[in-house]
């Protein structure tokens, strides 16, 4: 149920992440169903030379896909977090983990909160992703991530310290 997307439009890099509840065909379905909508929104707005910030962008994949998350059933929903990058710094908004990012300058990382609504819980998300703005510098990295590294970690965990049968 993990995703992740990046492409260039208009100039700008769009990078989004996001985790879908479940697993299979039907997670599987969903994400498809994200990324089309996302491409399809992101060039409209292109071609129409209309701006979209990334809280726009969600709010209107939530619209195109509201109904069929509800056929799909199994209260579906999706975190995400949307970016979109230029010179300077990024736009982003939406719900996922956080976004961490290395400061090169003062050798320190910071821990960026999202904040928003899931796509998929409600009917309608319009002014509950609020765009925020993080500027950076040369040398700056960017780390974004799903659950499933934190899931890893503990996997690894768990098995260094698993009692052998028997004892």
């Amino acid at each position: 149920g993990d995703y992740f997307d990046s492409f260039e439009s208009d100039g700008k890099l769009w990078l989004l992440i996001g985790d879908v509840l479940g697993h299979g065909v039907s997670a599987g379905l969903i994400m498809m169903m994200v990324q089309t909508a996302v491409r399809a929104l992101v060039q409209r707005a292109a071609s129409e030379r209309q701006p979209l910030s990334p809280g726009q962008l969600l709010t209107l994949v939530n619209r195109a896909l509201w109904r069929n998350l509800q056929l799909i059933g199994k209260g579906q929903y999706m975190t995400m977090t949307v970016l979109c990058i230029d010179e300077s710094g990024f736009y982003y908004s939406g719900l996922h983990q956080h976004i961490l990012l290395y400061r090169a300058n003062q050798k320190t990382t910071e821990e960026i909160e999202s904040h928003g609504s899931w796509i998929g819980l409600l009917d309608e998300i319009e002014g509950v992703n609020e765009d925020r703005r993080v500027e950076f510098s040369s040398g700056d990295v960017l780390m974004l991530y799903t659950d499933e590294l934190i899931e890893a970690k503990l996997r690894s965990v768990e098995s260094r310290t698993a009692v052998p049968e028997g004892l």
